[in-house]
């Protein structure tokens, strides 16, 4: 298969808040970045030409940051994420008469090209998964988004022209930043994916040619789980419950 793209300039501004933020703490991030985030979604329009593409952690920060610049004159501002309707996905990928900002998860990052985007403001984050192994549970993390999140992000601006991409964070600061995202088997709970290996008749996954290998730590504590509800034997064979929770 091949397939053959034009890849446009992308001009990068690096462009960190005046003043330090808190770093973000699970699912809390500092209302300071939001606040810039908008500033810089105001300065973007008076500077460049096109429509613009915000990424943001999660659909609270896009709300906030759409009631910051939602007053703007001859500009939709638009809301993209998972729960979004099919009404402003289609608005999204459809090019209108006025100018745009489009306010986005990650789940942009490699979606469909969306018309008329010529700017990128990126604030940086993302959410991952992340256990707490104290209490057994799963759940989504804000963390700083990665190198290679930031490339596939800045990537955006140039898929019909040149554009740019204002970056929320100092350019000292980027080579600090991890080179990719955490594979999801390494953070993520895995005790579905444990029931599943056990039930394929390999209960540690060691004969799984899987491009990363589960953490021996997440793994032993998936299978505690599953002998303490009796989904498997002490071997870590399942058991007849254990292949009805499949």
């Amino acid at each position: 298969v091949e397939a053959r793209g034009a890849a446009h300039p992308v001009d990068v501004v690096w462009a960190p808040p005046p003043r330090a933020v808190r770093p973000p703490h699970g699912m809390w991030v500092d209302p300071a970045l939001l606040t810039h985030v908008a500033a810089l979604v105001r300065r973007a329009l008076a500077e460049r030409d096109g429509d613009v593409l915000v990424f943001l952690p999660g659909v609270g920060e896009i709300s906030r940051v759409a009631a910051m610049v939602g007053g703007l004159s001859g500009v939709d501002v638009l809301q993209v994420h998972g729960r979004a309707p099919a009404v402003v996905q289609d608005a999204v990928l459809s090019p209108g008469e006025r100018r745009r900002v489009v306010l986005a998860t990650s789940v942009a990052e490699s979606s469909l090209t969306v018309p008329g985007v010529r700017v990128v403001v990126d604030s940086g984050l993302a959410r991952e998964p992340r256990v707490d192994h104290a209490r057994g549970l799963s759940a989504l993390a804000t963390v700083r988004a990665s190198r290679a999140a930031g490339r596939q992000r800045a990537g955006r601006a140039g898929r019909e022209a040149p554009g740019a991409v204002y970056r929320c964070w100092a350019e000292a600061e980027d080579a600090r930043l991890p080179a990719y995202p955490s594979p999801e088997i390494e953070v993520a709970d895995l005790t579905a994916f444990a029931l599943q290996a056990a039930c394929w008749g390999d209960p540690d996954a060691s004969g799984l040619a899987l491009l990363d290998p589960p953490p021996g730590g997440a793994m032993a504590a998936a299978r505690d789980v599953l002998t303490a509800i009796g989904a498997v034997r002490p071997d870590g064979r399942p058991t007849e419950r254990g292949a009805r929770l499949t």
